[in-house]
């Protein structure tokens, strides 16, 4: 929901967003600061999805990846079940950053070998066919819980998949503490 007026540093305009660094909690996010992030990540040539699509999952359990997110994602991707309960589709570069930070869990401690566990079991690889298309495996349905109806969100380095109605719950409301980006 955009905000017309300056935030305390005095640029702006800034508006409430959900945060795509802090866990899914909502922040002021000023759009100067989205437009000189964007404009790096651009020049630098690394990967970035931004928007929001509405979609649906077909009788095989494909979706179409938007148009604007084919580049970006390449052929192979890889699918994880998200924080958040929607699914999560990452380019295979941004896969193999994410798996080095999973390698530096320490793995003498039972909680963070526990949590890698639960990761990589409810992850996997997918293709992009001809048409622009992933199938979607049956076991993110039971995880996460999809209807047929699905939005898809650009989350910079990633995608992410919602079911409609729990993307308009979850867009919709901000939580109780904000974060400035």
């Amino acid at each position: 929901m955009a905000i017309n007026r300056r935030n305390e540093r005095g640029t702006g305009p800034f508006f409430v967003a959900k945060c795509l660094y802090c866990g899914g909690k909502w922040c002021i996010v000023d759009l100067d600061k989205i437009v000189q992030v964007a404009v790096s990540l651009i020049l630098e040539g690394k990967t970035m999805f931004l928007g929001e699509y509405e979609n649906s999952i077909d009788a095989k359990n494909r979706i179409i990846i938007p148009s604007k997110f084919r580049k970006e994602l390449g052929v192979t991707c890889y699918l994880s079940k998200g924080p958040d309960n929607c699914l999560t589709i990452y380019p295979e570069a941004q896969w193999q950053e994410h798996i080095e930070k999973l390698r530096s869990l320490p793995t003498n401690k039972a909680g963070a070998r526990n949590n890698l566990r639960k990761y990589t079991s409810n992850s996997g690889e997918a293709e992009v066919d001809g048409q622009g298309r992933i199938t979607i495996p049956q076991k993110f349905f039971r995880l996460i819980g999809f209807g047929r109806d699905v939005v898809s969100v650009g989350c910079i380095d990633k995608i992410e998949v919602w079911d409609r109605g729990e993307w308009e719950k979850v867009s919709g409301v901000p939580d109780d503490e904000e974060y400035e980006v």
